[in-house]
């Protein structure tokens, strides 16, 4: 016998010759190892080992018995805790590594009082609080029956160690596991909390997923990365209100575990509004109106700035129970005041055809219309444009009961909704004072003012509503980007008349413009494709049109071009001669798809009318066929015979005898320059549009705004 085996011991030597017998004959290592097991039970190094070799065997339940018989024995031993550990680990992880796997069909075959007491026993053992809440957690889900013994201390320490911890987000570890891991189970169970406990916890959801959604990054301080993913964020903080609301005795909570759309939601939050007295701040009614309309607001509202506003709203897939829109757009769009066309004015010259409401009271709702291309959507609900009944009398908007046919997507629909239900809500929300007085504090706590999105949502909902004044001093306060900022200005001052303010910071935006559109392929050059006239559309009197702008060249362009050509209309009714020219220059960019078509025949009426035009610019910008096929019309005798002066200096002529244009003179030379001049703009027809409109309002800008004095 060898000199190495004969100093072991009598346990150490029957390990040793199972551990040689287990590589070529497994049943005689078996046979070794239950010797040593019977004759030396109260050795931990002989159980351990007897443990290792059925583990080493991937002998699931032979490897569970001796891991429970070793347990119930020997709980004092560091290494059998670091084998709880590592089962512990593989039961929180759900590892697909090999030996996790094991060990979790080994845990499955331990007893459960042995399970219980394991998973007990190591969460108290554990000095490390993050630890000992995750192995609590483990305990709570492995045995529901815990819950209500363990369920309110663990929530009392992790809502005590994130305070400790000072973190400056509630996007962190210790907030995670009480929201998405114990709420949850405190739901489903039995167990009381009190009231003042459940809207503490109420708010700390809302507030963990809305930071959670506007994340950057969608990391969790202090958690790896394969635990800060949350699938449909939205769902799980419905199911929060659902099962909260159902401890608090709430009507309301079933709402939030239904599959409606945001109409059916609407309806039943604004039906228990209409048919429940309120009562006090602190009654049921009036918590459960206040709480679950708040919630129902934040979707809504998170729903709509993600599909405008990308850039501050960062994506995230939702989808569920209120109505999916899916995901956003690329482009930020933002709400601008539109045009209209009013049913029944067939004469250009008996009333100008472009007008809008001037006060919210006189009419309905605006019609709301979405830039062309301006949101891509995966899913949404399929309800289409909300219809119901104003919450109040006078406090909440009403919504318009069909979508607009300007796009063809359901997009644009569910963009329209979100937006519409938000407002709805806002409306709800103060429509009295108490209500009003406690959604500020819970906006308070929430920081809904800190959102870089809501006050641009604050300014949608003012223009909306015909707020212009107010919309302005918010936009005045705003930090927003310049291009947004101006088209906002432009379009709230435009809504007040302000046409040459109004004109200022459109002047900005297009100075702002590129000359030339981004990446212009090698070629023939081209304008800008038509929009289908979706700023401007056929309204009755009274009526206002919103519209959604795409936030690119040619988009931003055409609404400008569209917004001073409609400025210039309804600064007066008897526009002098630069006022028509310029009305000329404008009316090309969206001839003729864009309705322009009124613009030119209302000048043309009036220049027939005053029987002449003088406008130097002339030959500068008006390149478009038609315009200058009726020029020439006007200059014939059948036209009118209108004196004309449109043309630079003839070639054959000092400036100082620079001759006028008109068909009743007898100077042909003059006749024959403007013929020629005539040819001359018709062979720069092909000319971009775009670039000719930047250069103009870009150089004749004092003249702009000179004439909208």
């Amino acid at each position: 016998m060898p000199v190495q085996v004969k100093r072991l011991s009598d346990e150490e030597y029957l390990v040793l010759r199972a551990k040689n017998a287990l590589k070529s004959n497994p049943y005689e290592a078996k046979a070794w190892m239950l010797t040593a097991k019977t004759l030396f039970s109260n050795n931990f190094g002989v159980q351990f080992e007897a443990y290792n070799i059925e583990k080493s065997a991937k002998s699931v339940k032979e490897s569970a018995k001796c891991f429970s018989a070793i347990f119930q024995k020997f709980q004092d031993e560091p290494e059998l805790w670091k084998e709880v550990q590592a089962v512990t680990t593989a039961l929180r992880t759900e590892s697909g590594d090999a030996e996790a796997v094991f060990l979790r069909q080994m845990f499955s075959h331990i007893p459960l009082n042995i399970q219980h007491q394991l998973l007990l026993v190591s969460a108290d053992r554990s000095e490390d609080t993050m630890e000992h809440c995750r192995l609590l957690l483990l305990l709570l889900r492995r045995f529901p029956q815990t819950v209500a013994q363990h369920g309110p201390k663990l929530v009392d320490t992790l809502m005590t160690a994130e305070k400790h911890s000072h973190y400056q987000n509630s996007v962190n570890c210790y907030r995670k596991l009480l929201v998405c891991d114990l709420l949850p189970l405190l739901g489903s169970s039995s167990v009381e909390l009190p009231v003042k406990q459940l809207f503490r916890l109420l708010q700390k959801s809302i507030e963990f997923y809305l930071c959670y959604l506007m994340s950057p990054s969608k990391s969790i301080q202090d958690l790896p990365e394969f635990e800060s993913k949350i699938d449909d964020p939205w769902r799980h903080l419905f199911h929060i209100q659902e099962v909260t609301g159902m401890k608090l005795g709430w009507d309301l909570s079933g709402l939030f575990s239904s599959t409606l759309n945001k109409e059916n939601y609407w309806q039943n939050l604004f039906n228990f509004y209409r048919s429940r007295p309120l009562g006090t701040e602190d009654s049921v009614n009036h918590k459960q109106l206040l709480y679950c309309t708040t919630t129902f607001f934040l979707h809504c509202l998170y729903e709509y700035v993600f599909m405008v506003d990308r850039a501050n709203v960062q994506p995230h897939q939702h989808s569920h129970g209120a109505g999916a829109s899916g995901t956003g757009g690329d482009t930020t769009l933002v709400l601008v005041e539109a045009f209209c066309t009013r049913e029944g004015v067939t004469s250009p010259s008996a009333e100008p055809k472009l007008k809008r409401r001037r006060t919210e009271d006189e009419s309905g709702a605006p019609l709301i219309t979405v830039g062309p291309h301006a949101i891509k959507t995966s899913s949404q609900d399929g309800s289409g444009l909300p219809s119901s009944s104003p919450v109040g009398s006078t406090t909440v908007t009403q919504i318009p009961s069909t979508a607009s046919t300007a796009s063809s997507s359901n997009s644009s629909a569910v963009l329209s909704q979100n937006f519409l239900m938000a407002v709805r809500c806002w409306d709800l929300l103060h429509s009295s004072d108490s209500l009003e007085k406690e959604f500020i504090k819970l906006s308070q706590h929430l920081k809904v003012d800190s959102w870089p999105w809501f006050q641009g949502f604050l300014v949608d909902m003012m223009l909306y509503k015909g707020q212009f004044e107010d919309a302005l001093a918010k936009i005045h306060q705003s930090q927003d980007v310049p291009l947004r900022k101006n088209l906002r200005l432009a379009s709230t001052y435009f809504c007040l008349d302000k046409f040459n303010v109004a004109c200022e910071h459109v002047l900005q935006v297009v100075a702002a413009l590129p000359m030339a559109p981004p990446s212009s392929p090698v070629g023939p050059p081209t304008n800008p494709p038509p929009t289908n006239g979706l700023l401007k559309q056929p309204l009755a009197p009274g009526r206002r049109h919103l519209h959604f702008l795409p936030l690119n060249r040619a988009e931003v362009l055409k609404y400008c071009v569209k917004l001073l050509l409609t400025s210039f209309q309804n600064q007066s009714a008897s526009p002098g001669d630069m006022a028509l020219g310029h009305i000329l220059v404008l009316s090309q960019l969206g001839w003729p798809l864009e309705g322009e078509e009124d613009a030119i025949v209302w000048a043309l009426e009036k220049i027939r009318l005053r029987g002449s035009l003088s406008y130097p610019l002339f030959t500068q910008y008006i390149i478009n066929v038609d315009i200058l096929e009726e020029i020439v019309f006007l200059s014939t005798e059948h036209g009118g015979s209108i004196h004309l002066d449109i043309l630079p200096p003839s070639s054959t002529a000092a400036p100082s005898t620079q001759r006028r244009m008109s068909t009743r003179g007898v100077d042909k030379g003059a006749k024959e320059d403007f013929r020629m001049a005539m040819r001359r703009q018709v062979a720069r027809s092909n000319e971009p549009l775009d670039t000719l409109m930047i250069r103009f309002i870009t150089n004749e800008r004092d003249l702009l705004l000179q004439n909208l004095l």
